[in-house]
């Protein structure tokens, strides 16, 4: 299950959707976290949630078919 993260006051979280786009696109591409294109969100943010969705396990399931 993928959880919504929280934000600070200052602005909604990103949508899960535009995270996802630019985690695939990554790791689509094999470039670095810097060059995801701006359009689905901020490369920290997706790095960010990639990582903690990873930490949780989240994408085990799916592992196996993402690019080495």
């Amino acid at each position: 299950m993928i959880v919504r993260s929280a934000s600070g006051p200052w602005r909604p979280p990103e949508e899960n959707r535009s995270i996802i786009t630019g985690i695939l696109w990554r790791l689509r591409c094999g470039t670095t976290w810097h060059d995801v294109a701006p359009k689905p969100g901020n490369w920290n943010t997706i790095y960010r949630r990639f990582w903690r969705w990873s930490e949780a396990g989240s994408g085990r399931p799916y592992r196996s078919r993402w690019p080495r």
